[in-house]
């Protein structure tokens, strides 16, 4: 999809970055993209793909000036080194954790959920559902609630009415939690699930987790809440097949149960107020639009 590029070298901090310079088609509409050609030659970087591409900033943050295209190429040229050159002076993982969702995205075999859940500091039982959409299956998991368990009407297109609910498990880690990084199509294993979660949570929580998951099960799912440096929270889950009503396997090392990474869609009206702006000040209110015209549809 792109009309042309440019390859190249810079230095930075004394290493030569090789960059290609791309340029869509839709340009000067949108942004130039830019790939790191050299990524072996530089510790990990954040922001940095597994094909080198460099995400710089967000779309829908900029004011394009589309009468100056090259100002635009070489001011987001600017903001592709910055991103860089951060990245390498960076000591800690801050940014990767911030970028969380993004990097276990990177996991081998990963599914897509969806979650409407109240993000906690305790470890409860969720309810989660396996939904037909078009013939795909959806996961959708949700706190034990009437209102949030009814919700997946507004998420998903969905033949069987009302779905039908298995228990699983919501899991905060402590703050300041340190976990896996995943790199690209890095497979995830029991091993990887049990140091991540028994490592990082409080032993209350532990406690309560061992005592939700003492009863056995054919299968099972966990999603897990990741607190943040930036204050945000990521969610992430895991799903254990083959439990075959043995003992858990988050517990039992050996245990021949299979585990699948699940990327998880927030759903939830906290996030989605949030990040739409207005905070929960609206929570509680209702709307109704009168109107599905070129106008009434588009605020819908």
């Amino acid at each position: 999809g792109l009309a042309f590029g440019v390859a190249g070298e810079v230095l930075i901090d004394n290493v030569t970055a090789k960059i290609v310079v791309g340029v869509p088609e839709a340009f000067p509409n949108c942004t130039p993209t830019f790939f790191l050609l050299n990524q072996e030659d530089f510790i990990r970087l954040p922001h940095v793909e597994h094909d080198g591409f460099i995400c710089y900033t967000h779309n829908d943050t900029l004011v394009l000036d589309i009468d100056n295209m090259p100002g635009i190429i070489a001011g987001c040229f600017q903001f592709a080194i910055k991103t860089l050159k951060d990245g390498i002076e960076r000591k800690d993982n801050n940014e990767f954790y911030n970028e969380y969702e993004a990097y276990w995205r990177y996991l081998k075999d990963v599914s897509a959920m969806f979650a409407n859940i109240v993000l906690s500091e305790d470890a409860e039982v969720i309810k989660y559902s396996k939904l037909k959409d078009k013939e795909k299956e959806l996961f959708f998991a949700v706190s034990d609630d009437t209102e949030r368990m009814n919700s997946y009407q507004r998420i998903v297109n969905v033949k069987e009415n009302p779905a039908q609910y298995f228990n699983g498990l919501y899991i905060p880690l402590k703050k300041g939690a340190e976990i896996l990084i995943p790199n690209f199509k890095q497979e995830l294993t029991l091993e990887h699930v049990r140091e991540l979660i028994l490592k990082n949570v409080t032993p209350g929580n532990e406690m309560k987790i061992r005592t939700a998951l003492s009863k056995t099960k054919q299968e099972d799912l966990l999603v897990i809440d990741f607190p943040l440096p930036n204050g945000n929270h990521s969610l992430f889950a895991v799903r254990f097949k083959k439990i075959n009503h043995a003992a858990h396997p988050l517990f039992t090392p050996g245990s021949p149960a299979s585990v699948i990474p699940y990327n998880v869609k927030r759903v939830d009206p906290e996030f989605m107020l949030t990040r739409g702006g207005h905070g929960n000040n609206f929570i509680d209110k209702k709307a109704l639009v009168i109107g599905a015209g070129s106008v009434g549809s588009d605020i819908a």
